[in-house]
Parts: C-alpha cells; sequence; structure tokens
C-alpha cells in the first residue's frame, strides 16, 4: 500500500536537510544561505515555503542556544499563515528523534548502549516512522517493528508515492534552491 505523505512531506524534508546541515564544514555559509532563502520568502510573500526554511533553521540549530527561539519563529509564522499543523508535525519529529539524537554520526545511524544490549538507531528512519504513522496508523504493522530500513528505501519496498520518495531521498537543497529562486 502506497500513501502520500502530502503536506506532511515537508516538514519530514526540512528535518532531513537540516539534520544533514548540522554539520556541514561550512557552517556560516549554509547559515547564510537558509537566511538568505527565508528573507526571499519574506520578499515574494510565499509563506509556505517560508515555513520549509524555517524548520530548516529550527532542525540546524537544533541542541543550541537558538534552537528555542528558532523553533518560536517557526511556530508564530505557521499559526499566522495557518500552517500550525506543518510545525506540530515537525515536532512530533522531534520527539520520536530525541532519543537518539545526540547518538547518531553524520549519516544519522548509531548505537545507544545500555549497558547490557545495544539499540541501533537510524534518526532519519525514526522520522519517516513517526510521519507515516501519523498518516496511517496501520503503518506500524507494515514495517514490522522499525526493521524497515530507510536506507534500504526504494521505489519497489517504499511505502511512500514516487514522488513522495524522490523528492526525500533524491531532490538536493541546491535543487530546490534553483526551483525557488532560479
Amino acid at each position: 500500500m502506497k500513501t502520500s505523505l502530502d503536506i506532511n512531506i515537508l516538514p519530514l524534508k526540512a528535518f532531513f536537510v537540516g539534520f544533514s546541515l548540522k554539520r556541514h564544514y561550512n557552517q556560516p555559509k549554509v547559515a547564510e544561505t537558509i537566511d538568505s532563502a527565508i528573507n526571499k520568502c519574506c520578499e515574494k510573500n510565499d509563506s509556505l515555503r517560508k515555513v520549509f526554511y524555517l524548520l530548516i533553521k529550527s532542525e540546524m540549530t537544533r541542541g543550541t542556544e537558538v534552537s528555542i527561539k528558532n523553533r518560536e519563529i517557526a511556530k508564530l509564522h505557521c499559526e499566522q499563515t495557518n500552517n500550525a499543523y506543518l510545525f506540530d508535525v515537525y515536532m512530533r519529529i522531534v520527539d520520536a528523534t530525541n532519543s537518539g539524537y545526540g547518538n547518531v554520526d553524520s549519516s544519522g545511524k548509531g548505537v545507544i548502549d545500555h549497558g547490557y544490549y545495544q539499540t541501533k538507531i537510524d534518526i532519519y528512519q525514526d522520522a519517516l516512522l513517526s510521519v507515516c504513522a501519523l498518516i496511517d496508523s496501520d503503518y506500524w504493522k507494515y514495517i514490522d517493528d522499525k526493521t524497515y530500513p530507510v536506507s534500504d528505501h526504494n521505489e519497489e519496498n517504499t511505502y511512500l508515492t514516487k514522488k513522495d520518495y524522490n523528492f526525500l531521498f533524491n531532490i538536493t537543497l541546491k535543487e530546490i534552491l534553483d526551483k525557488h529562486f532560479g
């Protein structure tokens, strides 16, 4: 059963992009690029795209002193533009990824050591599962207790539509910026 994530894909992609940029070697340049995109969205009065970039910025700064302020800005903008649901989805992703967040490397994979056993974690999988379960509560049954790894997704074994799969896993931030701003 393939299910479209529709509008829910936006905060999920923002999480994926923000998480990957968090460890980018040139943080000042990355921050400048995201701030520029936010400002361009303001100039164009494009509230949905602005939500996307605000969520990226929130994720990039997650765990830092400015994290809460960035989330407050994103939440306020979402509320003012009738997009509060998008912020709620993002926060669902944050909640789903909190436990393993500090234990993963730049690939999003890691291990939580519980002393006598270890739990493998995949931050991207946890994020995707949190959103898919929001759309379809039976999704947990389909993936058999998280044994359905995001890294193995392809068009044949994912519950994403082809369009959603492509956007999440193949479209880069550069491509998005080029499409949004030329």
